[in-house]
């Protein structure tokens, strides 16, 4: 009651403010009543008569005051156009009204410019040239305002804001030279780009290959060739067609040149890591080691041996409880050992269990070969340590209690003599013979070739009885190099659509990972249509997925081709509710590809392209436009894209669901993998509840992840033993490196031991031996991971990520997950050669140095081994279970302690979990170089 008769009688003397503006009568007093009132008197007041009192002050006096009261009035009756018009930003104020107005003016700047008075744009560009208004430059895009960059954090949220080229520029522009990742980044994006623009790399590769394919004289060898309809191509020829951007290189090669000798090094191992294909063209005498990987593979072969933890009585204690079963469980125990000396070297199981070997038949003596290969990773270079000291005196009670007799001797052979035995010594036929695919000598051609050397060797059996092994090695040794001889060479094999010919296609989406070929696709895709064979199929939609990957850390290539392409021809839209469709979705993509992009027709038709595929009646040609979906737009969060994706589960094919699944965890950040797959987990589909445990075990491997884990645990008691065998290499991927301070650890292996031991299903069984290899990867040193070191995504795990998501299409391709390992590893390096006791590797000398704080319990890092049960646990009975529940939490030991603040030292050169790295200031596993003694 009291506030409405304060109201009438602030309106009561409304007649008397209106004479005095009227009279121009004691106007300071009646401005200020009306700046106190303004609420009350806002909607009522003459307006005209404050308008009139503006112009007669403005020709003598300051008018912010009536300017104020003006600009208060309009917007309190909603004309935010005239209450801008008289706003003034410097007369600041704490109220609703200031904030409001300011938000609306630079609202206005942006969308408006021209309503606006000179003063009020001098007053946003003011505004503009403060370092916390980021966010405005980053609407209105005028970036040429931002003069200094402090720290890597504002870099990185420019990165995320800006069009990839244009952030390239920024950092080009402001010379931040002291940042190497991203000075680099900038001149390697900006270099390609150049060349793209000049058509001096695709299109010259491709001339060189029609000149190249034609001999004016055809030997005998090219005569034997086209009898058997291939092309003749010399391995000269192949070396020759490599991709490579010289000004790229010569660029990356001066900035380093001008850096700091410990800059130099640090500079040189990040171009080895996220620009492998530039670094190997790079010289610098100081760091040529560093550059070819050489120095980080000698550091890591150094580390796995002298570090490795894993409990051999553990694998034979598996061994012998499935004796009874050993026949049919010899391929998972194979992966077992694989995965538990990964790149180690270990090869006592093979040598212990002859007779076992010699026993496999077919496609598992095959696998078996293979993966010997990945155990010897490391035993194809020369990067033996000339360190011969002592380890960590904490490291010296991890020994290997197997006798390990002559491996000294083994480690200095190449993987190549190592094999000898096994590869072909001849060629027996000079063409594609179908009779002994699977033989000895193709797998040792593909083990071989897994490594990446000895590609001379390789290239000469692709056209022989041996093709499968030596096609998939050259692939996997050639990834990425879009060498358009070997793809010509294994397109024509692939059209021949003959049965095994799917390792043509998986050759070639390796070779042309991420050089998005309209040609290539279209050429695949008719493939697909026309195709009898399922794995060729599958394996050419796999090839089109790889194609498509966007790694954003180069400049788009063919993009006439794709500029010029119509999607919406009658093959690839047959219905108008099908291009509304791709219209809607083409969108939303387009606003994604605007903030990274600019308007790129080339991008925006490709994506279109995809879409289209989604809706093809082909199920394969679906399966590829899904995976395509997820490797374009990987780990970028479009929503547009999540939304799409979700709806591809429902698809009928059952391919499509477990492709769309995959699809979402390569889209979908890290973070919310679970949150958006859970739900998933409810599906009456056990093709889809397989796919979400495998899935979030790849894309949340080593984390422990407790939600994840609680997720997957549920899924080891399903009905379906296909999906309890993807929930356990789900959950072995999970659990790397893990111990009982993840909450359920105990309980969830016991539960996979007893898999092992009384599972009636051989496929769960398979799962639940992979299990344990997985949680104890290489010694328990590696993990498995996509990114890299640098802890940027690494496209090469991600295309073998997609390879072994087939592995129920061919148990084969599990080998693929090997190749993503990432050891854990703490390596800081003293490369100042002045100080004393340096070690020497060939031209560089260097020591380990420092240590890292690690602010966590000790427990967090430990091993712990969880033996497999002595004796069958007996059934359920009635009155009880005799089996012993299982810890589901850490030791009392470590309850007592849970409430004290610790932490602990991990030195150079020692084991470092990802759990223990997130407790760390450190953020990825990349080497350090330092030129201070520690």
């Amino acid at each position: 009651m009291t506030h409405h008769k304060k109201h009438m009688d602030v309106l009561s003397i409304l007649p008397n403010i209106e004479y005095n503006l009227k009279k121009s009568i004691d106007l300071a007093a009646t401005l200020n009543t009306i700046a106190g009132n303004i609420e009350v008197l806002a909607p009522h007041i003459n307006i005209k008569l404050l308008h009139d009192i503006h112009e007669r002050v403005a020709a003598n006096s300051d008018t912010t005051g009536i300017s104020i009261l003006l600009s208060k009035i309009y917007f309190i009756r909603d004309d935010y156009r005239n209450s801008i018009a008289y706003f003034n930003g410097r007369h600041k104020e704490n109220s609703f009204y200031y904030h409001f107005m300011h938000i609306k003016l630079i609202d206005t700047y942006l969308n408006d410019r021209d309503t606006l008075s000179a003063e009020l744009v001098a007053y946003v560009e003011d505004i503009l040239k403060e370092e916390n208004n980021m966010g405005i430059i980053m609407e209105t895009r005028r970036y040429e305002m931002i003069k200094e960059v402090k720290d890597e954090s504002t870099l990185e949220f420019l990165k995320g804001m800006m069009e990839i080229e244009e952030f390239h520029r920024l950092v080009l522009k402001l010379d931040l030279r002291n940042e190497y990742r991203y000075f680099i980044d900038a001149l390697v994006y900006t270099e390609l780009m150049k060349c793209t623009e000049r058509n001096d790399t695709t299109e010259k590769e491709e001339g060189h290959v029609k000149c190249t394919i034609k001999h004016e004289r055809s030997t005998p060898t090219e005569e034997e060739a086209e009898r058997h309809g291939v092309r003749y191509i010399s391995y000269s020829d192949v070396e020759g067609a490599k991709f490579s951007c010289r000004a790229a290189v010569h660029a990356v090669e001066a900035y380093i040149a001008s850096l700091p000798l410990k800059t130099q090094f640090a500079a040189s191992y990040y171009v080895s890591e996220v620009f492998p294909q530039v670094a190997v063209h790079v010289n610098n005498e100081h760091t040529t080691e560093v550059l070819n990987g050489n120095f980080r593979r000698m550091l890591v072969k150094d580390f796995l041996q002298r570090n490795n933890r894993t409990n051999f009585s553990i694998f034979s204690s598996i061994a012998k409880g499935i004796k009874k079963n050993i026949k049919a469980l010899n391929l998972p125990l194979i992966f077992t050992n694989t995965f538990l000396n990964l790149c180690t070297g270990n090869d006592t199981f093979y040598r212990r269990n002859e007779n076992f070997f010699r026993g496999l038949k077919g496609w598992n003596k095959y696998i078996g070969i293979e993966c010997f290969g990945l155990i010897h990773m490391f035993s194809n270079d020369d990067t033996d340590t000339s360190s011969e000291g002592e380890p960590h005196p904490e490291e010296a009670a991890y020994k290997n209690n197997e006798d390990e007799e002559g491996r000294t001797g083994r480690d200095r052979l190449k993987l190549i003599e190592i094999l000898q035995d096994l590869l072909p010594s001849s060629i027996k036929s000079g063409a594609i013979t179908f009779d002994n695919v699977n033989s000895t000598e193709s797998a040792a051609l593909h083990a071989l070739g897994l490594a990446g050397k000895e590609t001379d060797f390789i290239f000469n059996f692709l056209d022989t009885e041996n093709f499968f092994g030596s096609t998939l090695g050259m692939g996997n040794a050639y990834f990425a190099t879009r060498n358009a001889m070997l793809t010509l060479k294994f397109l024509e094999n692939l059209k021949r659509e003959e049965l095994h010919f799917e390792c043509f296609a998986y050759a070639i989406g390796q070779i042309n990972a991420k050089s998005m070929d309209l040609k290539l696709l279209t050429e695949l895709e008719s493939i697909i249509r026309f195709s009898e064979h399922n794995r060729i199929a599958y394996s050419s939609a796999v090839a089109m997925a790889l194609i498509v990957l966007n790694d954003r850390s180069y400049p788009m290539y063919n993009a006439q081709e794709l500029r010029s392409f119509d999607f919406y021809n009658p093959e690839n839209a047959a219905t108008r509710d099908i291009k509304e469709h791709v219209e809607r979705i083409r969108e939303c993509a387009k606003r994604m590809l605007r903030t990274e992009y600019r308007e790129n027709t080339a991008l925006e038709n490709l994506v279109g392209y995809v879409l289209c595929l989604t809706k093809n009646q082909n199920a394969y040609l679906r399966l590829a436009g899904t995976l395509c979906l997820g490797t374009f737009f990987v780990k970028t969060g479009n929503v547009a894209v999540i939304d799409s994706l979700l709806n591809m589960v429902k698809d009928n094919s059952e391919d499509v669901r477990r492709a769309a699944i995959l699809s979402l965890g390569l889209v979908v950040r890290d973070e919310n993998i679970v949150s958006i797959l859970n739900f998933k987990v409810l599906s009456h589909c056990p093709f889809v509840r397989a796919a979400v445990a495998l899935t979030i075990g790849l894309f949340l491997c080593a984390s422990g992840d407790s939600e994840a884990v609680d997720v997957l645990e549920t899924l080891l008691y399903d009905s379906n033993p296909l999906v309890v065998q993807n929930a356990c290499i789900g959950l072995g991927l999970l659990l790397m490196q893990c111990n009982s301070c993840v909450s359920n650890f105990k309980r969830i292996v016991n539960k996979v031991d007893l898999i092992i031991l009384r599972s009636g299903d051989n496929s769960a069984k398979f799962g639940a031996l992979i299990f344990r290899g997985l949680i104890n990867l290489g010694g328990t040193n590696l993990i498995l991971s996509y990114k890299n070191s640098e802890n940027r995504i690494n496209y090469y795990n991600i295309c073998n990520y997609i390879l072994f998501y087939g592995f129920n299409y061919f148990y084969m391709l599990i080998i693929y997950l090997g190749l993503c390992y990432q050891p854990t590893a703490f390596f800081k390096v003293n490369v100042n050669a002045a100080n004393k006791n340096m070690k020497e590797y060939r031209n560089m000398k260097y020591k380990l140095v420092g240590k890292i704080l690690v602010e966590a319990n000790k427990k967090l890092g430990m091993v712990e081994d969880v033996p497999l049960p002595k004796r069958k646990v007996k059934k359920f009975r009635r009155r009880g279970n005799e089996q012993t529940e299982p810890c589901t939490c850490a030791d009392k030991e470590e309850d007592k302690e849970s409430g004290k603040k610790q932490a602990y030292y991990v030195k150079s050169g020692g084991r470092i979990t990802l759990r223990e790295m997130l407790k760390t200031r450190k953020k990825d596993f990349a080497v350090e170089f330092t030129d201070d003694e520690e």
